[in-house]
């Protein structure tokens, strides 16, 4: 693209951009997090385990939602009540951003309060899983 052919800032263009960049940092954001949780199952790995065995535990993992793997976590009974509520809800955050997020604000009545209320939307999911990476990586760390 030509400067030319670049949309003017403040342009409907400029403004989807900003909103799918903080989706796509968001959606990043519940990668790492996932990962975190990679780190609990790792916790349940035997010792004498074969770094073979070990890549193949990870591969399944990777092949694995964050939903699957919260409820294959969540039952464990070291988890405080509070937590569990905190990754249910992020489980649920992340599902809706995946499958129905994009859809509501973009193609069914795009607009520009949609904008807004999706960025706004944003923002409040980010606060919630910054927290909530915090908490789970000092907890893995103890």
């Amino acid at each position: 693209m030509t400067k030319s052919e670049a949309p003017e800032p403040g342009s409907e263009k400029v403004d989807q951009f900003i909103v799918y960049g903080a989706y796509g940092e968001i959606m990043h954001k519940f990668q790492i997090v996932e990962m975190v949780l990679w780190g609990f199952l790792a916790r349940g790995l035997k010792r004498d385990i074969t770094s073979d065995q070990g890549l193949a535990k990870v591969e399944q993992w990777d092949a694995t939602t964050f939903g699957k793997v919260w409820r294959g976590l969540r039952t464990q009974d070291h988890w405080p009540e509070d937590v569990v509520a905190e990754v249910d809800q992020a489980v649920k955050a992340r599902n809706y951003l995946a499958h129905h997020f994009l859809r509501e604000y973009f193609l069914v009545a795009p607009s520009e309060t949609h904008q807004e209320d999706a960025l706004t939307q944003l923002v409040r999911i980010d606060r919630r899983l910054a927290a909530l990476r915090a908490r789970l990586t000092n907890t893995l760390a103890h």
